[in-house]
């Protein structure tokens, strides 16, 4: 189950041209299948929240399996924007 903040990357088959460039983050819990995700280097002033199936995205994960959040470690400088 995805949770707000975890880092998520977009399978390639669902990807479009240059969306392989942005850190991809939820931004609201699966639920029913489906999650919010938003691009946090987008450049925007606003950031942009797309809902998609669950089955177009992937948590990204540590060597050792563990999901990577941007509420936690070295990244997270960047909850800010998601707030």
């Amino acid at each position: 189950m995805l949770k707000r903040g975890d880092r998520i990357s977009i399978l390639p088959q669902y990807r479009n041209p240059g969306e392989e460039q942005f850190i991809w983050v939820v931004a609201g819990d699966e639920e029913k299948g489906r999650v919010d995700i938003s691009p946090l280097n987008s450049g925007l002033s606003f950031i942009p929240i797309e809902t998609v199936p669950a089955y177009m995205v992937k948590a990204k994960r540590t060597d050792s399996g563990r999901k990577i959040s941007i509420f936690e470690g070295p990244l997270k400088g960047l909850r800010k924007k998601l707030s």
